[in-house]
């Protein structure tokens, strides 16, 4: 007598086999979604009352140590200028008051090798390189040796 098939008793541990398999499945899905939640709501509960104590541990050193800055520095003053924040944004003097620009004096650059083309004497060791207006540099130019362009020597 030959046998193709499983026997009754063997079919019978295969579908028990099969339904152990799926319970394991369904436990271990909803395990896995009960950490899940339980992670995600310890985590936020976690840092909800992390924010909160250092929200209340901040607000019992800083506001003391803010208050008295501003009053014993002259913290806002410092800050916002006189007048405050409100007046903060208010022309000061010094300040361009607009329309338009005053007329820029030209000053010219005596020193280097524009200025020296000659051997210099104690005419040239009597001025201090930097900027002359054009009249200065006129005079200037004038006392020290040597041709330059516009002069009269």
């Amino acid at each position: 007598m030959s046998r193709t098939g499983p026997t009754r008793w063997q079919a019978e541990i295969l579908r028990r086999a099969e339904d152990i398999v799926r319970a394991q499945a369904r436990l271990l899905a909803a395990w896995r979604a009960g950490y899940l939640t339980g992670h995600q709501d310890g985590w936020k509960a976690g840092y909800e009352r992390a924010h909160a104590d250092r929200d209340q541990d901040w607000s019992a050193f800083a506001k003391p140590v803010a208050r008295e800055l501003a009053r014993s520095v002259g913290l806002m003053e410092r800050r916002w200028g006189p007048g405050g924040r409100e007046h903060f944004a208010d022309p000061r003097p010094g300040d361009y008051p607009g329309g338009e620009y005053p007329p820029r004096q030209a000053l010219v650059w005596l020193a280097g090798p524009p200025v020296h083309r000659h051997v210099c004497s104690d005419a040239c060791y009597a001025y201090a390189p930097g900027a002359y207006s054009p009249a200065q540099a006129a005079e200037v130019l004038a006392t020290l040796p040597g041709g330059y362009e516009g002069s009269q020597k």
